[in-house]
């Protein structure tokens, strides 16, 4: 067991999600957007930050742990979980109705 201090300076932990193998804990939030945690040491293993419009309000991961997505309600991000590039950020637009 473990505690752990947010690194979400200025922000909140908005979701969170662990890995199908249970190894790996993603948190998605204001500030740093995505933390990648080791459940076993607690330690942080990668980053994700976040973009100028992407806060990470609600996120998700792939069932094969390969990309996590990171979204609000303007935009919506993915990130490659092993080298923490982003690969795609999208704007999101609501029809008229």
């Amino acid at each position: 067991m473990f505690t752990y201090a947010s690194p979400f300076i200025g922000g909140n932990v908005n979701d969170a999600r662990i890995t199908a193998d249970g190894e790996k804990a993603f948190m998605f939030g204001d500030g740093y957007g995505i933390t990648v945690l080791s459940l076993e040491s607690g330690e942080t293993i990668n980053r994700f930050e976040k973009t100028s419009d992407l806060i990470n309000r609600y996120g998700d991961i792939t069932p094969d742990g390969r990309y996590a997505y990171g979204s609000d309600l303007e935009s919506i991000g993915m990130w490659d979980v092993e080298t923490g590039e982003l690969i795609r950020q999208t704007l999101l637009t609501l029809a008229p109705r």
